[in-house]
């Protein structure tokens, strides 16, 4: 557990093939779990030896299993959607117009959003240029959504991520508020590379994986999916940029 182990899982998320990942509860091949353990080697991670450290690669073997093998609504499992639909790690430069986080803050608590934000730096100017990378985007239906892997533990059993505990969880990080700059970022870059683009046909929404309560058959635990109103986001890219001083 903890921040060091999802760092050093993303890696395997990022290339993994969708595709030839076996289900979760299938132990991996010799090569792939070889692969497995010098990948969290690499992220910091300690191996032991034996059988505990087989069972550590194993239950990561399974953590990306389900991940890959769970349908997701909209979507369908990530093993099925083709390579040419996926994009892993994607960065992005995001200009920001020196509007007031205040304004920021007010905009997505009125929306529903973001509600526990810190509200200690509202005077603060929002400069400069955001950089961040979005974990994967994935079209599907000439919507473009983007989608975020979490190792977070909530609890030890699936039902500690159900509806609740991942609202919870969003809540608490503050996540809501990340996937709203995702989608801002996106819907910038769509409006400058997609001919004819209409947010209301092309924007999509926000998938967050908690990938310790999925499963193929767990009944949509461990996934946290919404798609927020266009406006927002059209008014989120005019603030951020500057172009507007929301009442």
């Amino acid at each position: 557990g903890g921040v060091d182990f999802g760092t050093a899982v993303h890696p395997l998320l990022e290339t993994a093939d969708p595709a030839t990942w076996p289900l979760p509860g299938t132990p991996p091949e010799a090569a792939r779990a070889t692969w497995i353990a010098d990948t969290l080697r690499r992220g910091g991670i300690t191996i032991p030896e034996g059988a505990e450290g087989e069972a550590l690669v194993a239950g990561t073997a399974d953590l990306v299993g389900n991940a890959l093998h769970t349908p997701l609504p909209e979507l369908g499992p990530l093993a099925a959607v083709p390579a040419p639909r996926r994009r892993a790690e994607m960065g992005f430069m995001l200009r920001l117009g020196g509007e007031r986080s205040d304004a920021l803050i007010r905009v997505l608590a009125d929306a529903g959003y973001a509600t526990r934000l810190p509200r200690e730096r509202r005077g603060q100017r929002l400069n400069g240029l955001m950089h961040g990378f979005i974990d994967l985007i994935v079209e599907q239906g000439g919507r473009f959504h983007v989608l975020d892997y979490k190792t977070n533990y909530l609890g030890p059993g699936r039902e500690d991520y159900d509806a609740a505990g991942l609202r919870e969880a969003m809540a608490d990080h503050h996540y809501d508020l990340q996937y709203l700059i995702y989608l801002t970022a996106v819907h910038r870059y769509l409006g400058r590379r997609l001919p004819g683009y209409d947010p209301e046909r092309h924007l999509g929404g926000a998938y967050y994986l908690f990938l310790r309560g999925m499963a193929p058959g767990g009944g949509g635990r461990g996934v946290y999916c919404d798609r927020p109103p266009t406006a927002l986001i059209e008014r989120l890219d005019a603030l951020l940029d500057g172009a507007e001083v929301p009442a």
